[in-house]
């Protein structure tokens, strides 16, 4: 989403109630990833000698076929998660959905990161979205290792990338479809589901998140 479809879906759906106020037991969960996100990211950044600011988080509860339904990223509003999107795919992969949705609150943690970083004005399309999967990546991997530091279980244990990542983008196609009937999905804004499984694995792989963002291509 573009920071004027951000503004326009938070300005229509404080007519229908979806922006969330109270607290729910999913929200809860969310936001545990969200303070992961930023554990993780302040250690990254203070290890270059800067400081993280975490961005803006708004949760929605968008009614299905409603055309604002989706998360999305910008500077000026923040990131926006839609419950709808996360609790779909945490409850309906199975013991993976809940590193599934996870990724998705990171992607769009990425985006946020990409900003900090100073936009690249030749990143655009597919490659600023592989690369904020590449990020995504590398915190899930770095939020492991935590775990492992604490002698804690992962939170988001590994996942069938190719397998999990296929299927999540069909759930999300479908409450697209839902939302915009008879409007083709086009399914490589984001690249292809080899090339964001390929930009994920790498940052999983990476020692650091930079390398996502000033390494080759993701």
């Amino acid at each position: 989403m573009t920071f004027v479809t951000l503004s326009l879906t938070l300005l229509g759906l404080s007519q229908v109630g979806g922006e969330i106020d109270s607290h729910s037991e999913q929200q809860n969960v969310y936001e545990a990833m969200v303070q992961s996100t930023t554990a993780e990211w302040t250690s990254a950044f203070a290890a270059r000698g800067s400081l993280y600011a975490p961005p803006r988080i708004v949760f929605l509860q968008t009614p299905v076929g409603h055309p604002a339904r989706g998360a999305g990223y910008s500077a000026d509003v923040g990131v926006v998660l839609d419950l709808g999107d996360l609790n779909a795919v945490s409850q309906g992969l199975g013991d993976d959905g809940p590193s599934m949705a996870a990724l998705l609150v990171a992607h769009e943690v990425g985006h946020h990161v990409q900003h900090l970083m100073g936009d690249d004005p030749e990143v655009r399309g597919p490659r600023r979205e592989l690369q904020a999967d590449c990020l995504a990546g590398w915190w899930i991997a770095a939020a492991g290792r935590r775990a492992q530091a604490d002698h804690r279980p992962p939170a988001y244990p590994a996942i069938d990338l190719d397998l999990r990542l296929a299927q999540t983008l069909d759930m999300l196609e479908a409450v697209q479809t839902r939302s915009a009937p008879g409007s083709p999905v086009d399914r490589t804004s984001h690249g292809t589901t080899a090339d964001r499984v390929t930009a994920v694995t790498r940052g999983m792989a990476a020692s650091e998140p930079w390398t996502c963002l000033w390494g080759t291509n993701p």
